[in-house]
């Protein structure tokens, strides 16, 4: 699966194996459709998070993770 945005998907998969070879967490912010999710996980993403999710509240909600 590739992201709309091949450039970006490039950076963003070279940052995350980096992160990885060196042992750093990382959090993929503004996910807010499946695919974008499922080329995250893909790539190794350590938390991700975004509207697909859950929108902002004052009180936390208890997460959709898609499935």
């Amino acid at each position: 699966m590739e992201l709309k945005d091949t450039h970006k998907g490039m950076v963003v998969k070279n940052l995350l194996m980096l992160a990885e070879n060196i042992g750093i967490q990382t959090i993929a912010e503004g996910v807010e459709n499946t695919e974008e999710w499922k080329w995250l996980v893909e790539n190794k993403a350590t938390y991700i998070q975004g509207y697909l999710f859950a929108k902002p509240a004052a009180v936390p909600p208890v997460p959709n993770v898609p499935g």
